[in-house]
């Protein structure tokens, strides 16, 4: 209710749309927590899996990827605040999550990360996205193999393959920080399809 709420199509007041993000934010926050920290209990080995099958079941990913790529209705502040969310439990969920497990795998399938990657993001109001954006990025390539390639590139998409080409807009950034990070990824990619 949270995600439609925020990216309804009328306009919210202004108060509402606070607290509306406010508690979006919170909740993104600690369902990634969550998973992350069933995943983890080693003692009990079926948690992480049993734990993360209703997310699976209520298509998650999809609903993290319409608060990210959706601002319909939300000022542009309250948007990137939501973003850095989604961009952060995304990025615990793919360092949190085995790769055998039904969760991880529903995160890579049908081209979602590309489509995580190519999502167009504002970074004006909030100086903590552009570099979330990059870390998730680099957590692809990362995850990136010549067995797995099928998995990250398109070719009948107009960017067939996201995870670079949206990286490397950001090579003349005025930040050294951030173009030495597209250096990596780019180094990362070139390095792992070789």
């Amino acid at each position: 209710r949270l995600a439609e709420s925020l990216t309804a199509a009328k306009p919210l007041g202004a108060q509402h749309e606070e607290q509306s993000a406010a508690e979006a934010v919170q909740l993104i926050q600690r369902i990634g927590e969550s998973i992350a920290w069933a995943y983890g209990q080693r003692q009990q080995p079926g948690l992480g899996e049993a734990f993360a099958q209703p997310f699976v079941d209520r298509r998650l990913r999809d609903r993290l990827k319409a608060l990210l790529a959706d601002a319909r209705g939300m000022r542009r502040d309250v948007h990137s605040r939501v973003a850095a969310q989604v961009l952060q439990t995304i990025h615990i969920l793919l360092q949190a999550t085995p790769a055998d497990s039904t969760l991880f795998c529903n995160l890579t399938a049908g081209w979602y990360l590309n489509d995580v990657a190519a999502t167009r993001l504002d970074f004006r109001d909030n100086e903590d996205l552009l570099p979330l954006w990059m870390t998730v990025v680099k957590d692809i390539a990362t995850m990136l193999s010549k067995e797995n390639l099928m998995l990250f590139f398109d070719p009948s998409s107009p960017t067939p393959f996201p995870i670079f080409t949206e990286a490397v807009r950001f090579y003349h950034h005025p930040v050294s920080q951030v173009r030495t990070h597209v250096q990596a990824l780019s180094l990362e990619i070139f390095f792992k399809l070789q």
